[in-house]
């Protein structure tokens, strides 16, 4: 059911154990967090959207000058050539993270070869404070086909996987909000970005506790298309 009250009593003492476990290893987390001065900061940073055409603004500025942020969204004419794109448009994205190498055909062959989904790359060259980058790969077809029925079919039934700008992604992980601070401005500057999201906002904490920064960035290096990707900031004791 939807409810606790319908769950059977057995489902719920099961849980119990694990949640437990959970909560206390996020509550460590957020002590070994709130430790750094630059958390504060975090907590009432707003995030930025993109207003006038371009002009990356925080929410605030944004409402206070009664303007609708500009709307964002994939290029693709079908959710078959977007996830294609994707997949081209994950190793334009690490190549900018990680290596500090021309993107040539010879460098991007061996990327793949050194950093395949779900491992790390040290000291990555977009962010030098950073401890390491991850390579989550791209998000699932499944997943992808799912939350794009889910979230955005209401709103925009014939258009709604075009609104789904997590398919190429990669987080960076830093020792603690000092070094994400600095990692977050570097990005800025280097990256075309169009969002800033950030989750250790007061009014953006999920209910589960998960705090991180998240960018969306436009790649364009010998891409067909333009495609908007994500790059996740994060602290390792929330990793």
């Amino acid at each position: 059911g939807c409810s606790p009250e319908d769950a059977h009593p057995e489902f719920l003492r099961d849980l119990r154990e694990p949640f437990s476990s959970a909560i206390q290893e996020f509550k460590v987390a957020a002590q070994d967090s709130d430790m750094c001065e630059a958390t504060a900061y975090l907590y009432n940073q707003p995030s930025q959207r993109t207003y006038f055409d371009g002009r990356l603004l925080e929410d605030p500025v944004g409402f206070h000058k009664c303007c609708e942020p500009d709307k964002i969204c994939q290029l693709a004419e079908s959710f078959e050539d977007l996830y294609q794109q994707a997949q081209e448009a994950q190793w334009r994205l690490l190549a900018r993270i990680g290596p500090n190498e021309p993107a040539n055909e010879a460098n991007m062959q061996e990327l793949q070869r050194r950093w395949p989904a779900g491992y790390r790359w040290n000291r990555p060259h977009a962010c030098r404070l950073a401890l390491f980058a991850h390579n989550p790969g791209v998000k699932p077809f499944e997943s992808a086909r799912i939350k794009a029925l889910v979230r955005y079919a209401p709103a925009d039934p014939e258009m709604r996987f075009r609104h789904l700008l997590d398919l190429a992604r990669v987080s960076i992980v830093f020792a603690d909000t000092t070094m994400l601070r600095s990692g977050l401005q570097s990005l800025l500057q280097d990256f075309e970005v169009v969002a800033v999201r950030n989750f250790y906002a007061n009014n953006s904490q999920s209910l589960v506790g998960d705090r991180y920064v998240e960018l969306s960035v436009v790649i364009k290096d010998e891409l067909p298309v333009p495609h908007i990707c994500e790059i996740r900031l994060e602290e390792l004791s929330y990793f």
